[in-house]
């Protein structure tokens, strides 16, 4: 009789060749993953200013060359401005050095009332700034005053205190030089006229006869004077500065001291018609 054995009960010998395992899926694809080659990250780029939208390499090249001319140019005229500037206040300052007086020994202004009360009342009035502005606005309208008096009686005084022979004339004579000192510096009329008058009748000028003056007159001779500078174009008189009367006087109050150094300017503008 045949024996047969329970396959359950039989040694079974498996070897490796006959059980393999599969991998596990995970594995599998982080291997895959691995064996990927990893594309470069492409990079963004930047927004361009709409300046240089379209330009090419070579526009924006000479576009930053053309600035750096600019800018090299402005940072010398910056530097010649400076130069100009620095050069006129150190000009200004040993001007206003040269023209102060020595300054007394600081003392106690109790004290130098007492010594001499009626010296000490004096300077203070007179350094009281509503004092120096007082001052400052009767000299402006003094100026002014004498230089209308001068229009009236010699309509052409600016032709003739120009004229190098009259230059040369005063030059020549002491007395002369006096006269037109007191004229220029302290618009002393009668000096200005004695000068004028002495040198038309030397000189063999004939003065017009006088017309009355009246405000319509005036009026109209301005605009004559006005429209005649304009259409000539007289480099003496067109082409300088105009300044503006009320622009003057409200320098003279806030800053004399830049009034005061333009002074000669100032005054060749009201000579000259200038001033409006």
């Amino acid at each position: 009789m045949a024996k047969f054995e329970d396959p359950l009960q039989q040694d079974l010998d498996f070897t490796p060749d006959e059980v393999t395992e599969e991998p596990a899926t995970e594995e599998v694809q982080a291997q895959a993953q691995e064996e990927q080659v990893e594309e470069p990250a492409v990079q963004e780029q930047p927004e361009l200013p709409a300046k240089y939208r379209g330009k090419t390499f070579e526009d924006v090249v000479k576009m930053h060359q053309e600035l750096e001319k600019l800018n090299g140019k402005q940072a010398q005229e910056v530097g010649e401005h400076r130069k100009f500037f620095d050069e006129w206040a150190k000009r200004e300052l040993l001007q206003s050095r040269a023209q102060q007086p020595k300054q007394e020994e600081q003392e106690d202004p109790d004290n130098k009332f007492f010594k001499s009360p009626t010296k000490s009342m004096d300077e203070y009035i007179n350094n009281h700034p509503t004092i120096k502005e007082a001052q400052q606005q009767s000299l402006l309208m003094k100026a002014q005053t004498a230089q209308q008096q001068l229009q009236q009686q010699f309509p052409d005084y600016k032709e003739v205190i120009n004229n190098n022979n009259f230059k040369e004339w005063v030059g020549s004579s002491p007395i002369r030089q006096q006269l037109y000192q007191e004229a220029d510096a302290n618009y002393d009329v009668i000096a200005a006229a004695e000068l004028i008058s002495t040198w038309k009748a030397l000189s063999g000028a004939t003065q017009e006869k006088k017309p009355t003056i009246t405000p319509e007159s005036q009026e109209s001779r301005a605009k004559s004077l006005k429209a005649a500078a304009v259409d000539t174009g007289a480099p003496s008189v067109s082409s300088k500065k105009r300044y503006s009367r009320l622009a003057l006087q409200n320098l003279l109050r806030t800053n004399p001291e830049k009034y005061y150094a333009n002074s000669d300017e100032i005054l060749l503008a009201y000579e000259e018609g200038r001033v409006y």
